[in-house]
């Protein structure tokens, strides 16, 4: 069952134990500093960096008025890896903020191509100048 606290809140229930979950609105800067650590959450492989992100976002959760400000909080209190994702998903959707964004690291990656093929050929130029300066070197 879901209902809505007000406007800056959401609450949702959890089973197996029953608990309940509310979650908190970002405000503006946290929302759009949120936005720009989602597309590193998406993008990234690192461990750390993704934990670090999954604990902030959490952060913004209360369980039975409990904050989810710890690793050990967050296993005391949500006790499933399934409730972590709901929850999880829960603060982002709340806050609108999309960790698959597919646009825009697909954006990324086209400029990130360009940059590396510019970079390439100028590398390649630089060899080719290179090699005819040894080879000149060569004949005298």
């Amino acid at each position: 069952m879901e209902e809505q606290a007000n406007f800056d809140t959401k609450v949702i229930e959890l089973e197996n134990p029953a608990r309940r979950v509310e979650i908190a609105r970002w405000s503006a800067l946290q929302g759009w500093d949120m936005r720009a650590a989602a597309i590193d959450y998406a993008v990234t492989d690192v461990r750390d960096r993704k934990m670090d992100f999954t604990m902030e976002v959490l952060r913004d959760a209360t369980v039975d008025g409990k904050p989810l400000d710890s690793r050990e909080a967050v296993d005391a209190l949500l006790v499933r890896w399934q409730d972590l994702k709901r929850v999880f998903d829960e603060v982002l959707a709340f806050n609108d903020v999309d960790i698959e964004v597919k646009e825009y690291v697909s954006a990324e990656v086209s400029a990130m191509g360009v940059k590396m093929a510019i970079a390439m050929g100028m590398h390649f130029e630089q060899m080719a100048v290179l090699g005819k300066i040894a080879a000149e070197g060569d004949k005298a």
